[in-house]
């Protein structure tokens, strides 16, 4: 009778916190997983790779008069790559080869069947039949501007990985990396002076940021964000520190933070305290970095807004535009306030003689017809300055020269000219309008802020342990 009421509790035990079991089974799969990942990549380390040459097409030459041949071009037509996949069958890691031409993969390594899913640079997804691809190692040349040939070792995203606990443990490396480079971020804001910097721009936006940066539209509107979101998240678990390190885009913005070039160096000298690394890339390159640059540009961004806006923008508000001045820059993020209504401040002539404008509170000017007018008088007000100072510059150069260029000159302009002097015209009138890659980035802002705030419930509830990777 004893033993019966054991088993009977046992089993209201097990009934009760089931659903515990086989989470904390699945953290502890992700932590094993993550484990191969990191020995695939050492198997890896030195295994030797090299490109195949050979014919890549022919060009005419001249052997003699009207007598001609075809020589051929030799160049690389294929590169060798080397992956490790974990069997499903026996749990061992295997090394596994084969040559990549173009957008096709052959294997070389007898018993395996490979597919390559989609080219996207180191991040390929390759899938095979016998397990799933932990690692994989290629050359790249001329990578990261730099002439020579570098050796990448890479575990790309595949679908088999998505498991909830490695989707939960990509989303906490998300967050620590957050945390680790606000530690070494010890500077003040720009926005609130009186503040740290790391207190002013909250981690829920950097967070939001670092995922819509590796997010295509179209694929979030084909596959929905649960899809994409997914794929940022396990990337980052199954990479750690090196996600996203070889990522360029067709701009030249470089790494996790999606920088480029001259958005680094404008950070670097508004903030020289911050101890950033002068090499651009090495700088996007490391994760730490890259976050600490993208929340000083966060901060930049938020003083400009306070100049123009004050306290009357709620904090959601707030990381919207800065979303979109992340994308678009601060014309971007005028822009949206101006679609969505927000009053703040507009520009106001100061000084007309002088052509200069500044900006001031203005509560009559609430309705963008009323902005347009304004910004429309401005710009009536600037270029009438700037035609009167040609106007007098060139009184003064024509009597320098020749009559003839002087008589050429008092002519009137053909209608081609003159169409074309209307057309700038208005184009300097014009109201700077939304773009609408930047529209589109701040709706991803959205749709990634809800989804990343069902995973933290989910997370809270599921109590999923975290891996030491």
């Amino acid at each position: 009778m004893k033993r019966i009421a054991a088993v009977f509790l046992f089993f209201v035990f097990i009934t009760a916190c089931g659903e515990s079991v086989s989470v904390y089974a699945s953290g502890n799969q992700a932590s094993d997983l993550l484990e191969k990942v990191k020995l695939g990549r050492e198997m890896l380390q030195a295994i030797p790779l090299n490109y195949v040459r050979g014919v890549t097409g022919y060009r005419r030459v001249k052997v003699r008069r009207r007598t001609y041949r075809q020589a051929p071009i030799y160049g690389v037509v294929s590169q060798e790559i080397a992956m490790v996949v974990l069997r499903d069958d026996t749990g061992e890691l295997e090394i596994v080869r084969g040559l990549k031409t173009g957008d096709s993969f052959a294997v070389t390594t007898p018993g395996y069947q490979v597919t390559m899913n989609e080219e996207n640079g180191v991040n390929t997804e390759f899938d095979t039949e016998q397990g799933r691809v932990v690692a994989v190692k290629q050359l790249l040349f001329n990578a990261f501007d730099k002439p020579g040939v570098t050796a990448a070792i890479y575990t790309p995203y595949c679908h088999r990985f998505v498991e909830p606990a490695v989707i939960q443990e990509g989303f906490q490396r998300l967050k620590d990396l957050d945390a680790r480079a606000r530690v070494k971020l010890n500077v003040f804001s720009r926005a609130f002076p009186s503040l740290p910097v790391t207190e002013v721009i909250d981690p829920e936006l950097i967070q939001i940021l670092i995922i819509i940066e590796h997010i295509t539209p179209s694929e979030m509107q084909l596959k929905g964000v649960d899809y994409v979101v997914n794929k940022v998240l396990v990337t980052l678990a199954l990479n750690g520190d090196d996600s996203y390190g070889y990522s360029r885009s067709s701009a030249n913005a470089f790494g996790l933070a999606q920088f480029i070039r001259s958005s680094y160096n404008m950070i670097r000298a508004n903030y020289a305290s911050a101890g950033l690394i002068p090499d651009f890339i090495e700088g996007m390159r490391n994760v730490e970095n890259a976050i600490m640059a993208m929340i000083l540009l966060n901060d930049l961004n938020l003083a400009s807004l306070n100049s123009l806006y004050g306290d009357s923008l709620t904090p959601e508000a707030k990381k919207r535009l800065l979303a979109a001045a992340y994308n678009g820059g601060l014309k971007a993020a005028r822009a949206l306030a101006r679609r969505e209504g927000l009053v703040g401040k507009v520009p106001t002539v100061i000084n007309h003689t002088a052509n200069s404008v500044g900006y001031g509170d203005a509560p009559s000017y609430a309705t963008l017809a009323d902005y347009n007018d304004v910004s429309r008088y401005i710009q009536q007000v600037s270029w009438s300055g700037r035609q009167s100072s040609a106007r007098s510059g060139r009184k003064v150069k024509a009597t320098r020269r020749s009559a003839r260029t002087a008589r050429l000159k008092g002519k009137k302009s053909s209608p081609t000219v003159a169409r074309r002097e209307r057309t700038r015209y208005k184009s300097r009138r014009a109201v700077y309008a939304l773009p609408a890659e930047t529209s589109v980035y701040v709706d991803k802002y959205e749709l990634v802020r809800r989804y990343l705030a069902s995973l933290e419930t989910q997370n809270a509830s599921m109590k999923i342990p975290q891996s030491g990777y």
